[in-house]
């Protein structure tokens, strides 16, 4: 459920302000390309805040106010139930997680070290 909803505020508000701040800042074809960059940005991080970031943190609260009312109605787990979940994690998950890991840090290292040389 808050998955879905995120993922609509952020796809919804990221669009919005890049339309609203590329209509601002490049409405003028005289103006030169730097200032048109200055204020694009500007105008983005604002347009972000207000149009993604806001919304955002009020779906937070709404759904922090909601969950002790979700979660009552909800049957306790007693200790039987928690002693037969498995915790542990199969071992072609744990490969691959650490594969995606040094993976990770091979990239990161290739590219400082191209950014270093240049």
């Amino acid at each position: 459920m808050y998955f879905l909803a995120r993922a609509v505020v952020q796809l919804v508000g990221m669009l919005s302000a890049l339309f609203f701040a590329d209509g601002v800042a490049f409405a003028d074809p005289r103006t030169p390309i730097a200032h048109k960059i200055k204020v694009f940005l500007v105008i983005y991080c604002v347009a972000i805040s207000l149009f993604q970031l806001l919304p955002l943190w009020l779906m937070s609260r709404l759904y922090r106010k909601s969950i002790p009312e979700i979660c009552s109605n909800m049957a306790v787990a007693g200790v039987e139930e928690i002693s037969q979940l498995d915790r542990s994690m199969s071992l072609l998950r744990r490969r691959l997680l650490l594969v995606l890991g040094g993976l990770m840090i091979l990239i990161a290292g290739i590219a400082l070290i191209l950014a270093t040389r240049r």
